[in-house]
């Protein structure tokens, strides 16, 4: 595999997060010369929008993870399929936890024939995002070629459950039923496929296939022959509502022209003081919309004007009370600034309009958590767990205000479940280690595994919480020298800048030195925040 050289700065923050990132070289579309210029264009700002995040030393790991899909994205629409793979699997090892990268690689397998590594990138996004009922489908529909009719079943079960019309899995159970000589069964599935999509000829073949098993031999001459004049007797494929792959397609649509897509394509490449510039002269010259309010917000907020952009963000929720996304971007401004009750009352007009909205969903979980209000602060966290089973920060929140609450039991409970759906979610593994070297609850407390934990983070580069839940787990097996060691290392570092460490990190120096472990996960003013202990896992 070749690696993608991107700078020393980069490579400095890959190799601090884990170890050497065999990322891989991206290449120009074949041909890129002979595309028309409206495609070259949205190819260069897509490129020019990567390079500059890869250049940016304050970027994480998310933002990179999001440059490269972003080019992957517009490889796949325009069925550039190698580079677009390559794309998607540097974002896949930036950002393990996203489960749209491994989808996206999936759906390229599919396109391409190759079921097993379709299945592999398949199972793994479905791991990660278990409602998302399009992969659900398509791993039902390899299963079924596999010959595994037992999971075949069961994932085109579970997609129904989600979602009852979802003509795609009706139609898979119909062909199963098929497989079983179950006609009975199959023209029922059939049918209910049908209803969903009555113009599908192939739906037409397989129901007629059906009814000539049960013996039903004119209503099986009729649908083979409507199957005939549709010319399309091939196995059962249907269309199906599939959001990422939408997200896809709508690159295809040519906006190029637009003055507001030259607007968009500026703020993508960075040039945001070119891009304000266009905003403004379409606003003055030609239109004014929510729209464009919103995106003259989000230049504002990158050129650290920020007053500006709040005031922007209003203007667009005047012009368009129910544009959720100025709600949220709102919210996050006035949270910065201190504003919580505003800050809330945007991120809940946020999700009342777009229910869906995990983030706005998390955003005010934090907000609540932040200010105390762990009670209100836990259906949020769980509403966005929910939408997405593989939000770590979520997970994280929640846990922290359990543990508020002295809910050891339960916050363990819940770190081991995120742990069961996302492996590599390290501010979990943290948390695990902490809880099992300090709990008040002896049942919980496990100071050998806690130290193998702390033990495997701290062979690489690791933040001074990692290094004092060290000396947590040596404490809790009674091993006082060593803990008093790692706990001085992380005064140390604590205290580099300031006069003296926190109270916290002394207090539990003192502990150690006198021979007793500590029974609190943080101490008074220790940021509890994930963005404070693991940035690369935050949410944007």
């Amino acid at each position: 595999m070749r690696k993608l050289m991107i700078g020393a700065a980069v490579a400095g923050f890959l190799a601090g997060c884990a170890g050497e990132v065999p990322l891989e070289e991206i290449p120009a579309p074949p041909a890129l010369s002979e595309m028309e210029a409206p495609i070259r264009q949205q190819y260069t700002a897509r490129r020019a929008a990567l390079d500059r995040v890869l250049a940016d030393e304050g970027a994480s790991t998310t933002e990179r993870a999001e440059a490269f899909g972003e080019l992957g994205n517009w490889f796949h629409a325009h069925r550039i399929h190698e580079p677009a793979k390559a794309a998607y699997r540097n974002a896949e090892i930036l950002a393990e936890e996203d489960f749209r990268w491994p989808y996206y690689l999936g759906h390229i397998h599919l396109r391409q024939g190759d079921g097993p590594a379709a299945a592999e990138k398949l199972n793994r996004a479905l791991a990660m995002q278990s409602d998302y009922v399009p992969a659900m489908v398509h791993l039902g529909e390899l299963a079924l070629e596999d010959g595994d009719q037992e999971r075949a079943a069961t994932l085109f079960e579970s997609a129904l459950e989600m979602i009852p019309d979802n003509a795609r899995a009706f139609a898979g159970l119909g062909n199963l039923a098929l497989e079983k000589r179950d006609y009975a069964a199959a023209v029922k599935s059939f049918e209910a496929a049908m209803k969903q999509q009555a113009d599908a000829s192939s739906l037409n073949y397989a129901l007629g296939m059906a009814y000539r098993g049960l013996g039903d031999l004119d209503k099986a001459s009729i649908f083979l022959e409507k199957a005939r004049i549709g010319g399309n007797i091939d196995r059962v494929q249907l269309a199906m509502t599939d959001p990422l792959i939408d997200t896809v397609n709508a690159l295809k649509r040519d906006r190029s022209t637009s003055r507001v897509r030259q607007a968009e394509m500026l703020f993508d490449e960075g040039r945001y003081t070119e891009a304000y510039d266009e905003i403004q002269r379409v606003i003055a010259e030609t239109e004014d919309s929510a729209d464009l309010r919103f995106l003259l917000g989000l230049v504002l907020r990158r050129l650290e004007r920020f007053d500006e952009a709040v005031q922007e963000y209003r203007e667009a929720l005047r012009l368009r009370p129910d544009h959720s996304p100025a709600h949220f971007q709102l919210g996050i401004m006035l949270a910065q600034q201190g504003n919580d009750a505003e800050a809330e009352e945007h991120y809940r007009q946020a999700i009342e309009i777009d229910p869906g909205h995990r983030n706005a969903y998390f955003r005010l979980g934090r907000l609540l958590q932040r200010n105390r209000r762990c009670d209100e602060a836990l259906p949020a966290y769980e509403k966005a767990i929910e939408l997405s089973a593989a939000q770590v920060q979520a997970r994280f929140g929640r846990a922290v205000c359990l543990l508020r609450q002295n809910r050891w039991q339960e916050a363990m409970a819940g770190v081991e479940e995120g742990l069961r759906v996302v492996p590599q979610a390290h501010s979990l593994r943290h948390l695990q280690a902490r809880l099992l070297a300090v709990s008040p609850d002896a049942d919980l407390r496990d100071g050998q595994r806690a130290l193998g934990m702390a033990s495997r983070a701290a062979g690489s580069k690791v933040n001074v919480q990692q290094i004092e839940t060290l000396a947590m787990a040596h404490a809790e097996l009674g091993q006082f020298d060593a803990a008093v060691e790692w706990q001085e290392r992380a005064v140390q570092a604590l205290s580099q800048g300031q006069r003296r460490s926190p109270e916290w990190a002394s207090e539990r120096l003192e502990l150690y030195k006198a021979g007793q472990p500590t029974r609190r996960v943080w101490g008074e003013g220790e940021p509890e925040a994930l963005t404070d202990l693991f940035p690369a896992e935050a949410a944007n």
